[in-house]
């Protein structure tokens, strides 16, 4: 028998009016999917062939990047983001499995929606706002949320055949990211986000990275952004209760 999550009742698709410069930018987002890596997954096993370098930092956010290989033959890198955020863990998670939220940091998404969620499980379809002159893309990927000592782990791994596919539509097959995130204080987190995509790039390195890495680091920030303001509206709504 299969089951099937509840597909959120909430859901809705932002208007979608894109400029030239704004149909490029949203090109390259899909270089940023094509572009990241991780090492924490059992589903694709690749070694590293480099050590870790710092290529980017801004705001606090460091974005580190390596050589891995995949399999035999495929040379790609792993990029990793740690940062710090002001906000409880439960703030961070919210803006991962609320359309609303996802709409607003993931940059270069045309449309986001959640297939409900079961505990700590749940679905999200992304499709991506690519200009027509490109193969259109989307992606599905399922999140697990687990503890392991003393820090809050979040799996995710990219499930194609959960959403029916769309016509004409390529879909990211292979897809896993990993979020650790530890709170080392009260209201304070110590986030490292990594992710794979077994592709060769779209567009030379040199040209990819120059929108590529801006791009990133830009999502980042209007999570953390998102999450803190989440948690500075909760603790103004807790204090006026307890004036009452």
């Amino acid at each position: 028998m299969k089951f099937r999550l509840k597909k959120n009742s909430g859901a809705r698709e932002p208007d979608v009016v894109l400029n030239l410069s704004r149909k490029f930018g949203v090109f390259f987002c899909l270089c940023i999917l094509l572009a990241l890596g991780n090492s924490l997954f059992a589903q694709m096993e690749f070694k590293p062939v480099s050590e870790w370098k710092k290529i980017r930092e801004s705001e606090g956010i460091r974005l580190l990047s390596r050589w891995i290989l995949i399999g035999d033959s495929l040379k790609t890198r792993q990029l990793r983001f740690v940062g710090e955020i002001n906000a409880e863990v439960e703030d961070l998670v919210y803006c991962l499995r609320t359309e609303e939220e996802l709409d607003k940091w993931k940059t270069g998404a045309r449309k986001n929606q959640l297939y409900g969620y079961s505990g700590n499980e749940w679905v999200v379809y992304t499709s991506f706002g690519v200009p027509k002159l490109f193969s259109q893309q989307d992606i599905v990927v399922r999140y697990r949320l687990v503890g392991s000592e003393g820090k809050t782990i979040i799996t995710a791994r990219s499930e194609p055949d959960f959403v029916p596919r769309v016509p004409e539509v390529n879909r990211q097959e292979k897809y896993e990211e990993h979020w650790e995130l530890a709170l080392d204080r009260p209201s304070h987190i110590r986030m490292v986000f990594s992710s794979i995509a077994p592709s060769r790039p779209v567009l030379p390195r040199f040209i990819q990275d120059r929108f590529v890495h801006p791009m990133l680091i830009r999502s980042i920030k209007n999570l953390i952004r998102l999450a803190e303001n989440r948690f500075a509206e909760r603790m103004k709504n807790y204090c006026s209760y307890e004036r009452k």
